[in-house]
């Protein structure tokens, strides 16, 4: 299913997530630098791709990521801008009509841009939030954060991941059990030494955020996940059925041609080389996986894919 597309300047439908109802819930930004900052939104759809709902809920900053609670809220992440060079970590919640509940920014003081990627939630409410912040030691660095569902921030921590401090994101994470799992793009490595330019690479917190378990590639499975040239980051990983779903820009993985979405094993990180959607899709910034359904968000496009044969539903 393609509804008609996402209208706006520079859409990018970085948040997709769909109900037990099935209502199709998104969340971006419309992005025209040449009169104004970006404008963060929200938009709600039925089951049959209608629109029913939608919102501005940042005015001048953009949402990267959406989940919805067993509270039955909506929680969503993104970067509040402060001005054209600065800007702030920003968490919000929602109700489904899309009425702002509460909202929370962080700036960690160093100036600059602090910005988060992506969120997931526990099954005890906490919100675990991800993205850069830009600090006095390091520059730009990976910052996790943990908040409860008042959204108010109860621990957080960053990490250093390269020479030169420059380009080091948390990009996604999952909540698994007693664990936080983020994956990442590094520049010129220290604790990854595979080379100069960007580095995928997977780590596992506690979830007090007390320990980093793990952090070379290789001992956990997504980060067998390998982009093909620096800049050709997976935007977005879910997991299901055995299965691993990454989008983003890239164009190869594993050095195989694959461009914006593919499927691996959970077991090994295999390439699953016999599933690719029947329609092309360009760019993924969002998916998400409910009833057997993928849905996949790009630049432009909202699609709906089964799952396990990747045919147009």
């Amino acid at each position: 299913t393609v509804p008609p597309a996402i209208t706006g300047t520079a859409v990018a439908p970085w948040g997709l997530v769909v109900d037990q109802d099935g209502t199709i819930f998104m969340g971006g930004f419309d992005s025209n630098w040449a009169i104004g900052l970006p404008s963060g939104w929200l938009r709600k759809y039925s089951s049959d791709m209608v629109l029913l709902s939608s919102a501005t809920v940042s005015p001048q900053g953009g949402i990267s990521k959406i989940q919805l609670g067993n509270d039955g809220f909506l929680y969503a992440c993104g970067e509040k801008y402060v001005g054209l060079t600065n800007g702030n970590i920003w968490v919000g919640k929602f109700d489904k009509n899309l009425n702002l509940i509460s909202e929370r920014e962080i700036n960690t003081g160093g100036g600059f841009v602090d910005s988060s990627n992506s969120l997931a939630l526990d099954k005890s409410g906490n919100v675990y939030v991800v993205g850069s912040v830009y600090e006095v030691v390091g520059g730009t660095n990976a910052w996790i954060g943990k908040f409860n569902s008042d959204l108010v921030l109860v621990s957080s921590v960053s990490m250093i991941g390269t020479l030169d401090g420059q380009g080091d994101t948390w990009d996604d994470i999952a909540v698994v059990g007693p664990y936080v799992y983020v994956t990442g793009e590094f520049g010129t490595p220290t604790y990854f030494p595979e080379g100069t330019g960007t580095v995928l690479v997977m780590a596992q917190y506690t979830k007090d955020l007390g320990n980093v378990i793990s952090i070379t590639p290789g001992d956990l499975s997504l980060s067998l996940i390998h982009i093909s040239a620096p800049n050709d980051n997976v935007n977005t990983l879910v997991v299901s059925g055995g299965k691993i779903y990454a989008g983003g820009p890239f164009l190869k993985l594993n050095g195989s041609t694959f461009p914006h979405l593919a499927r691996f094993n959970e077991s090994d990180g295999s390439l699953d080389s016999a599933w690719y959607p029947s329609k092309p899709v360009g760019i993924v910034y969002s998916l998400t996986i409910n009833g057997g359904k993928i849905y996949v968000g790009t630049g432009g496009m909202l699609a709906r894919f089964n799952e396990i044969d990747g045919s147009l539903d």
